[in-house]
C-alpha cells in the first residue's frame, strides 16, 4: 500500500518476509507496525507517529464508508527494545499518547 504504512515479518536470515496491514474479521480488526527491516533502530517517537499514521487511515477510511471506530474499543500496545551489550532490554521512556482527528476536527485518545 502507498499509504499505510503496516509491518514486516520476516525470518532472521531474511529468505522469508510478509508484509501486514490490517487482519480484520467483520467489526473486529488488528493493526501492526514496525520498522524491523530498517538498519537502524528507529526512534520510539517515530514508531508511534507511523502508528497514529495508519489508525488515523483506518478512521478515515471507515468514516467514508459510513462507518467510525468504536472508540472504547480501540487499543493500542508498544513492545520497544533497546540493547546494551548486545542483549535486549524492554523499554518505553517516550511520550505515546496516540491521537486520531475526528471529521469535526477533535481530537480523540484510543
Amino acid at each position: 500500500s502507498d499509504s499505510a504504512h503496516g509491518a514486516i515479518f520476516e525470518s532472521p536470515d531474511h529468505t522469508i518476509s510478509q508484509q501486514v496491514y490490517m487482519i480484520g474479521f467483520v467489526d473486529d480488526t488488528t493493526g501492526q507496525h514496525n520498522r524491523f527491516n530498517c538498519d537502524e533502530q528507529p526512534y520510539l517517537e517515530e514508531l508511534v507517529e507511523g502508528m497514529r499514521h495508519d489508525a488515523q487511515l483506518w478512521h478515515d477510511l471507515l468514516w467514508s464508508s459510513g462507518g467510525a471506530l468504536e472508540l472504547p474499543k480501540c487499543f493500542y500496545q508498544i513492545l520497544y527494545w533497546e540493547f546494551s551489550k548486545g542483549k535486549p532490554f524492554s523499554t518505553c521512556t517516550a511520550d505515546t499518547h496516540l491521537e486520531v482527528e475526528t471529521t469535526k476536527g477533535d481530537s480523540t485518545y484510543p
